[in-house]
């Protein structure tokens, strides 16, 4: 037998029947002080949704800090930051805007010479044109998010199935 008998096997990707979607996005070198809802200002490396009959629809799913859900499905999405020295930090990822908090992060340790850094993920089922976004929650004037240029802030999401 060769591979290509192999039950569910498909030898030409013309005739499967598959969809993707993923987006990661950094900040850019500098900080971000003060409360930001959502956090704004990403530098988009990936945003691309492909399905079978379409061509790829890049850089159209994540905008001004949000994430709309190109598909149905469950979504896999993670938020990373580094709270700058002498501050308090709290980030949260909302769905459908603010108020829906389905993750939250922080630190309150950041004294002489320290910086921390903190992410989450989370697994969240989303219909199409549902949204996703991660705030920064922190009010105080030394409340800052940092970034160096080594991608300590990242925001992601990856469609991992249809239901």
């Amino acid at each position: 037998a060769t591979f290509s008998s192999v039950v569910g096997h498909l030898p030409n990707s013309s005739t499967e029947d598959w969809e993707r979607y993923y987006f990661d996005a950094v900040l850019p070198v500098g900080d971000k002080c003060g409360q930001q809802k959502p956090i704004t200002g990403w530098t988009v490396n990936w945003d691309r949704y492909r399905r079978r009959g379409i061509a790829n629809q890049n850089f159209q799913y994540f905008t001004g800090g949000v994430f709309r859900a190109p598909t149905n499905g469950v979504y896999h999405c993670c938020g990373a930051g580094r709270c700058k020295q002498g501050g308090v930090c709290d980030w949260t990822i909302s769905k459908n805007g603010v108020d829906n908090v389905r993750a939250a992060f922080g630190t309150r340790t950041t004294r002489n010479n320290e910086w921390q850094t903190q992410s989450v993920c989370v697994v969240e089922r989303m219909v199409t044109g549902a949204t996703m976004q991660l705030n920064f929650e922190s009010t105080g004037g030394n409340d800052c998010i940092e970034e160096t240029g080594w991608d300590y802030n990242r925001f992601s999401c990856i469609w991992i199935n249809p239901s």
